[in-house]
């Protein structure tokens, strides 16, 4: 990922007010924060980015842990632009958009691999094996159906 031009312009120019924001911007707009850690890799000994740490208290409770204690830092970040706070913003996107678990199946997943075993079954001469990939994708199909039916009823 190569940086921005606009971003460039604004370190080259000592722009700081826009270098700030830039950063802030792709720690909301890139759950990765791939970009923002290239941003902060170029930008950090610029002279006059960070700021020392004010009063306020960073909470280090997870649980705190919102989107409007998101809102809050990156708002605190205007008024107070430090190495702590911007660390605190960046471990609270990363825990708000963390994956909620191991990714789900779908229905088309299910169904494959039900066809995987039946095929393997029939390859292998083995009715047990055709018949349980038979149910497989049986419950592949409804779970399929089921997810259509419900994104059908979000629109």
């Amino acid at each position: 990922m190569s940086l921005e031009n606009e971003f460039k312009t604004a370190l080259d120019s000592g722009d700081v007010d826009s270098v700030r924001a830039m950063i802030i911007a792709s720690i909301e707009n890139d759950t990765t924060l791939e970009d923002y850690q290239e941003k902060i890799d170029c930008a950090e000994h610029m002279h006059g980015l960070f700021e020392e740490q004010n009063d306020t208290i960073l909470h280090n409770d997870t649980s705190l842990w919102t989107k409007d204690y998101l809102n809050d830092l990156t708002s605190d970040l205007a008024h107070n632009f430090s190495r702590e706070r911007l660390e605190a913003l960046k471990q609270v996107a990363l825990h708000i958009n963390k994956p909620d678990g191991p990714p789900k199946k779908t229905g088309r997943d299910i169904l494959l691999g039900g066809l995987a075993i039946t095929i393997t079954g029939f390859v292998l001469s083995h009715t047990s094996l055709m018949i349980a990939g038979a149910v497989v994708i049986t419950g592949g199909v409804v779970i399929f159906a089921v997810d259509y039916l419900k994104m059908r009823n979000r629109q």
